[in-house]
């Protein structure tokens, strides 16, 4: 695994080669690279640099000012500013807290200036770029456009605590306002984050594998058995870690689990044996190369596996590791049974990988919602909840809603870290707070709950997955925005519960917690305002009240009932309960403020939904080449560059959440452009 120290000295090496192949300076070329990696965790949309620095010219009342990049849409009134604060020393340097506000300050300064009208005359005659900028700051300022503000903090330096900015203040104080810091760890996060899983390539030439093909009538997938030798299946292990396992319904479970350690001992005591003892592994490649021996007996050999993973045989490959890291000599005299797949239609991959799984032979035992840990949907999950980190809020450090598809992935990325009680395993469990997992039962739990099925969600965690797994949730198209939701209803699901024991009460929560969350999407028709409480990580406020009433009520109807002789327990798991609990939340009220509530758009005419149509179908491609074409013919503004520039990551990340506004502010200015000489 590359270390932070190793991933800065690329970083630099990278930036120094663009500075020089690029003709800019070193720190227009780190902050360029830090944006990218900003850009693509989400935290802005389309920033571009833009450096500017109080210089002689000046004058001396303006003070210190910086501003090194900017992103803005008119449409949003969202303005991101950046200031850098790059040592590009020969290791990473910490930043101290003052150092941290004197760059806010700068860009703070600069933001007060260009809005009060002061700059743009300094910089008309030499750089009228900046003037332009100014100017639109300052019109759009004027025009009370600016809705928000969001300062960054850049630095390829290390904070090592948490900040607050409260003294720094902008002139206008009704702009809500954030500071967020990227330092060198943000920056590598979002680089491993954003990676993408990279195909598992194992070359055997020096230890080809002897095998036999199974001639069963398929064309669609060969399958060979051999043997591969435990000491190559431990170096391939602690060289991709996780990744070649993670088809496998489960990660590893840890070395106390009674099979892994039995596999364990086996493995320390008669290694020579273990072949006999082992059911071995199932594992599926893209691509198996065979080689025939030359002596004539026509033996077959695997030399190499592309994108080679186990579906089955992960806890036998993890112990395998644990234990050759201890013992290399016991390992070198043991042999694994391996069966290939190989898989020769991509398009059906995961749906046969799921089902090679559920049918291999298994030493652990497997929960139902194991067996579906390979779907796409939860796979899609899976992979944006461990990229996707929380909005930063004032410096308090950013984390992660650690999604565990994997039955024992948390223990497992945890263990790769390193040792208990070391430093990296400190900063993992801090980014990764226990309140902060996710199951596959919690997702079910929120989600069927929030839909009006809470006798399902509290028939308990295994039983309400199966139920959740039956109707189309699976199905769903799972984006950025899906995931936050599910995290919002897991948040309200989370205080709901905190507000429930607040209030004294201890028995049947689970049926009070998801009954509570079936009432609240009930009575908001589903349209509370999500996006609000994954970017604030909490509840509005005034949904406080109103909620306690709620478990009031359901605290005094199960009562009554229990009273009577009815146990709430059983009869919580029936639909004809639900029908009850809405009649007994008659007179709950919730607010429609629009904090609370998310107002629906309005709906489209036929000529508008064509206008959005001609905008999708004009093509992602175009849409840059327009976007650099105003740029080099100096024929667009700077609110017309920064709107197709936000137009195209739109279009790269979610292009149905394109609104007309948006859509028809990009064509008329591609009909502009047009006039002016582009062609697309």
């Amino acid at each position: 695994m590359e270390t932070i120290n190793q991933f800065y000295q690329d970083l630099l090496e990278q930036i120094r080669f663009e500075a020089n192949e690029y003709s800019i300076t070193e720190d227009d070329a780190l902050t360029g690279a830090i944006l990218e990696f900003i850009k693509d965790a989400n935290e802005t949309n389309s920033p571009e640099v833009f450096y500017v620095e109080n210089s002689v010219e000046t004058p001396k009342q303006f003070g210190s000012y910086r501003i090194n990049a900017f992103d803005y849409s008119d449409l949003t009134g969202e303005l991101d500013l950046f200031v850098s604060l790059f040592k590009k020393s020969s290791y990473i340097e910490s930043i101290q807290t003052n150092a941290i506000e004197r760059a806010i300050n700068k860009l703070t300064r600069f933001f007060n200036l260009a809005i009060a009208g002061e700059l743009s005359k300094y910089y008309r005659q030499d750089r009228p770029e900046i003037a332009e900028f100014t100017d639109m700051l300052y019109e759009e300022y004027k025009a009370r456009n600016i809705k928000s503000i969001r300062m960054f903090v850049i630095t390829d330096g290390r904070i090592k605590e948490e900040y607050g900015l409260d003294d720094v203040k902008l002139t206008d104080q009704e702009i809500d306002t954030e500071y967020h810091i990227w330092d060198i760890e943000s920056v590598m996060r979002a680089e491993q984050a954003s990676r993408q899983m990279s195909e598992i390539n194992i070359p055997l030439d020096d230890t080809p594998i002897e095998c036999i093909k199974v001639n069963d009538g398929n064309d669609k997938i060969s399958t060979y058995i051999g043997i591969i030798p435990a000491v190559v299946l431990a170096k391939v292990y602690g060289k991709y870690k996780d990744k070649l396992i993670d088809q496998n319904v489960r990660n590893y479970l840890g070395g106390k689990i009674k099979v892994n350690a039995k596999i364990a001992e086996t493995l320390r005591e008669c290694p020579e044996m273990f072949f006999a003892y082992n059911n071995g592994i199932s594992s599926i490649a893209s691509d198996v190369t065979i080689k025939t021996s030359e002596d004539g007996t026509q033996r077959l050999f695997i030399t190499d596996l592309r994108n080679w993973h186990i579906v089955n045989g992960g806890q036998t490959t993890c112990t395998i590791y644990n234990v050759y890291k201890k013992n290399k000599d016991a390992v070198s005299r043991a042999y694994v049974a391996m069966k290939v797949s190989e898989l020769k239609e991509t398009e059906t991959r995961n749906e046969i990988v799921q089902k090679i799984a559920q049918s291999a032979n298994s030493q652990t035992a497997i929960k139902d919602s194991d067996l579906n840990a390979n779907s796409t949907y939860l796979l899609n999950i899976d992979k944006i909840s461990k990229s996707e980190w929380t909005p930063a809020q004032s410096f308090r450090p950013n984390k992660i809603w650690y999604f565990e598809r994997l039955r024992g992935q948390f223990l497992s990325d945890k263990l790769n870290e390193g040792t208990s009680g070391s430093n990296k395993v400190r900063k993992f469990l801090e980014a990764r707070p226990k309140d902060m997992l996710l199951s596959k039962a919690d997702i079910a739990k929120v989600m069927m709950s929030w839909d009006g099925f809470p006798y399902e969600a509290s028939k308990g965690g295994e039983l309400c997955f199966n139920a959740f797994w039956k109707k189309d949730y699976k199905n769903a198209e799972v984006t950025r925005e899906y995931f936050h939701e599910i995290v919002a209803k897991r948040i309200l699901y989370m205080e709901i519960h905190k507000l429930f024991t607040e209030m004294g009460h201890k028995a049947y929560a689970n049926i009070v917690d998801s009954y509570v969350l079936a009432t609240i999407a009930l009575k908001t028709q589903q349209k509370l305002d999500l996006d609000y409480i994954w970017k604030t990580q909490n509840i509005q406020p005034e949904l406080i009240e109103s909620i306690k009433e709620c478990i009031t009520v359901m605290v005094g109807y199960i009562t009554k009932i229990a009273n009577d002789g009815i146990n709430p327990s059983v009869v919580a798991k029936k639909l004809d309960f639900w029908n009850q609990i809405k009649v007994q939340m008659a007179n709950v009220k919730f607010s429609t403020n629009s904090s609370i509530i998310k107002l629906e758009s309005e709906e489209l005419t036929p000529e508008q939904e064509k206008l959005l149509n001609d905008m999708i179908e004009f093509g992602i491609d175009n849409w840059r080449r327009l976007s650099d074409w105003g740029r080099s013919s100096r024929k667009m503004s700077i609110m017309e560059k920064k709107r197709i520039d936000h137009l195209i990551v739109a279009l790269e990340r979610s292009p149905e959440t394109i609104k007309y506004q948006a859509a028809e502010s990009c064509m008329r200015i591609l009909r502009m452009s047009e006039e002016s000489g582009f062609k697309k």
